[in-house]
């Protein structure tokens, strides 16, 4: 029997060797199965990862893009509402110099000249002076004096519309020298405002 026990000690220490072998060559095969899919799987998230993050910098860059476009666009509808309003108070002031000058022995003389100057380019006959109905007093001696017909309107400032036959007209009145300046007053004014 000591060799029977003999054999089979051998026989099992050498299926316990051959099993341990074969476990560590499982072990093995696992390991390097889990180091090759942790390796995909790793890859697979950096790339996800750079992938989300390009988007989100994309994303990013244009939320900011539009942010900035929009501050932008508030600053120049501040800057030209600002504008504005320094042109409409450029224009209240020019009006209220006007009135004063109107108030003027000046402006008589003025308003004389303008008459004869527009008499003298339309020529002919049958001259009609338009003058704001502020002036009819004076519009009144001046078309007299030059013998023209006169008429008043509301809302010219101030000069004198001169028209004769054919619906030639001269218009020296100030609020066609006003609304002439106002078309022209950016251009000319260097009030022109770039915001980038």
């Amino acid at each position: 029997m000591a060799d029977f026990d003999v054999k089979i000690e051998t026989f099992t220490n050498l299926t316990l060797t051959q099993a341990a072998k074969a476990r560590d060559k499982i072990l093995e095969k696992c390991e390097n199965d889990k180091k090759t899919a942790l390796d995909e799987y790793s890859k697979k998230c950096g790339e996800k990862f750079s992938k989300m993050l390009k988007e989100n910098q994309t994303k990013i860059s244009t939320e900011n893009h539009r942010n900035v476009s929009k501050e932008i666009t508030e600053c120049k509808k501040a800057v030209f509402s600002h504008r504005e309003m320094l042109i409409e108070k450029l224009f209240a002031d020019l009006k209220g110099k006007i009135a004063d000058y109107k108030k003027s022995g000046e402006y008589k003389d003025y308003l004389e000249k303008c008459a004869k100057k527009g008499i003298d380019e339309v020529g002919g006959k049958n001259i009609t002076l338009t003058f704001d109905t502020s002036d009819k007093e004076t519009g009144g001696e001046i078309a007299e004096k030059l013998n023209a017909k006169a008429e008043f309107k509301d809302g010219l400032s101030g000069g004198v519309i001169v028209s004769g036959e054919g619906n030639i007209a001269c218009n020296m009145s100030f609020s066609s020298c006003i609304e002439n300046l106002r078309e022209t007053f950016l251009e000319n004014s260097g009030f022109s405002i770039d915001v980038i």
